[in-house]
């Protein structure tokens, strides 16, 4: 079975498990959010991708030590660079942070900061302003998006590195959602959907690395790739930063 395949794929992986979680499938129609709350109009997906510097944090000043092969980040730690493995574009931010699409209530813009140090490189700054509720407890899905394809069922791997600015509302987080659709161009209704969780043992002020599997439906057609905040209500604003995003589409069948 697909799931049965998955979780042999994981496991020949090596994948630290303590912050892997395999999906079997998700909720169909839901969300991906793992938020307590919503509110109107989470999914919108107007604007442009920005490439003008970032603001506020000094994210980058003493980056974690990430695995890396021939220059790219090796989050999943094949041994192979992710830059050649992963189907998402841009997934690095080189030069700018073109092809991710903020909704209708975020920004996105390139910064100069990145999880290996290594400039000029830099990573994408998702920003999510004004105050939603300010007496309320739950969180608000903010993302900027991109449409791949992915063509049946797959076991789907998604890895990044995030990096969440001090001083923030200590209940806002950052993870990758994706979410699967039966149409070529990530329209229609949606099928299946999987979230990474922010890893427990995450500080804010250091990049941390956020992984998670699924497998998606045979029907499957596309995938929104999400680089998520869950903003609080209540807070004025949230952001986050992201880097070297590894999607991997593999076969759900050994």
């Amino acid at each position: 079975m697909a799931l049965a395949a998955a979780a042999a794929l994981l496991s020949a992986c090596s994948l630290d498990n303590r912050y892997l979680e395999l999906v079997p499938g998700g909720a169909g129609g839901a969300e991906p959010s793992g938020a307590g709350g919503s509110a109107p109009g989470d999914g919108g997906s107007t604007g442009e991708a920005g490439h003008a510097a970032g603001r506020g944090g000094e994210a980058g000043a003493a980056p974690a030590l990430i695995p890396q092969v021939e220059g790219c980040a090796d989050l999943d730690t094949n041994k192979l660079p992710d830059c050649n493995e992963t189907i998402a574009l841009n997934p690095d931010f080189r030069m700018d942070a073109l092809l991710w699409v903020p909704d209708t209530y975020s920004t996105v813009a390139w910064d100069e900061k990145n999880a290996a140090g290594d400039p000029p490189s830099g990573s994408v700054l998702v920003v999510s302003d004004g105050v939603i509720d300010e007496n309320g407890s739950g969180v608000a899905l903010r993302v900027a998006q991109q449409c791949i394809p992915i063509e049946g069922a797959k076991l789907v791997l998604v890895y990044a590195n995030a990096f969440v600015d001090e001083g923030q509302d200590e209940q806002g987080r950052a993870e990758v959602d994706l979410a699967f659709f039966d149409s070529d161009d990530c329209t229609g209704a949606l099928t299946t959907s999987f979230s990474t969780p922010q890893p427990l043992g995450a500080s804010v002020g250091s990049w941390f690395t956020l992984k998670a599997g699924s497998v998606s439906a045979a029907t499957t057609k596309s995938a929104y790739v999400k680089l998520a905040l869950l903003k609080p209500f209540r807070a004025k604003s949230f952001q986050a930063r992201f880097d070297n995003v590894l999607v991997k589409a593999e076969s759900a069948e050994q």
